[in-house]
């Protein structure tokens, strides 16, 4: 994933696990301050069952959506508590990661690294 798509999937993450509305986010890689509805909403988030026709088989066990931007792009999204795991079908790259308090870290696989965000 690019680094801005990691940054709304974290902001996603945010928002559904801390279940509040999040005006900005920092991502601590770039040292930048992203805000809410400048450059982070592009999402539209439907929640969707445990299996979907794009291949992605999804965990019964976790809270799953279907998260589509405005170019019609997709990833599927799961909430296991503070965990989240899903894969970007534009990248073709699974990431997990974990809310704690104002804390976000995600792991891209295709990137094979950590990527830390403050809400």
């Amino acid at each position: 994933m690019n680094a801005d798509r990691r940054a709304r999937v974290a902001y996603l993450a945010g928002s559904l696990i801390g279940k509040r509305e999040i005006h900005s986010l920092y991502d601590r890689s770039r040292e930048k301050l992203m805000e809410a509805g400048k450059n982070l909403d592009m999402f539209s988030l439907s929640k969707m069952a445990e299996k979907r026709l794009c291949g992605v088989t999804r965990d019964p066990r976790g809270t799953n959506f279907c998260v589509i931007n405005e170019a019609g792009q997709h990833l599927c999204f799961s909430v296991h508590g503070r965990l989240f795991d899903g894969y970007d079908h534009q990248s073709r790259s699974h990431f997990s990661g974990a809310v704690l308090d104002d804390l976000i870290s995600l792991f891209d696989y295709g990137a094979g690294d950590y990527f830390c965000y403050r809400i």
